[in-house]
């Protein structure tokens, strides 16, 4: 009997982290949905770096920027960005800044946009989504 309680603990844990995967998924799914409307229908104007972090005190490299719009300034703080993005960015350049003029507080760059349509982002957590769901449903399946 506690072999099948722990059967049944262990899928329950693997059905968990199928649903935290798809959350994962759908979230960077929505980010990428955002960021090219973003693109297509925003303002384009200069922004300035202001910091970047090279993968260190987070998973991946992140950069931040300040912009100014007529409504005044705004900062966007540890972006995440991919890591070859890391080499053409330095503190105090200059870079493309996409902003909805309805909401100049949501603005989003290229390096952005790619972090977005990277590799991880786009297929990885599908298909760990997936894979972890098949898992738990094999598991549920054997187990009659």
């Amino acid at each position: 009997m506690a072999h099948r309680s722990l059967r049944w603990f262990i899928t329950a844990a693997i059905l968990a982290a199928a649903t935290a995967c798809a959350l994962l998924a759908l979230d960077a799914y929505q980010g990428l949905a955002d960021a090219r409307e973003l693109v297509a229908k925003g303002g384009e104007i200069e922004g300035i770096i202001t910091d970047v972090d090279v993968a260190g005190r987070h998973l991946s490299s992140r950069i931040s920027y300040i912009y100014t719009v007529a409504s005044g300034a705004h900062t966007r703080v540890n972006r995440p960005i991919p890591y070859a993005e890391v080499e053409r960015l330095r503190r105090g350049a200059k870079i493309k800044v996409w902003v909805d003029p309805a909401k100049p507080e949501q603005a989003v760059t290229a390096a952005e946009v790619a972090e977005h349509e990277s590799v991880v982002n786009r297929m990885l957590y599908p298909l760990a989504c997936l894979t972890l769901f098949a898992w738990a449903i094999a598991r549920i399946m054997g187990g009659r």
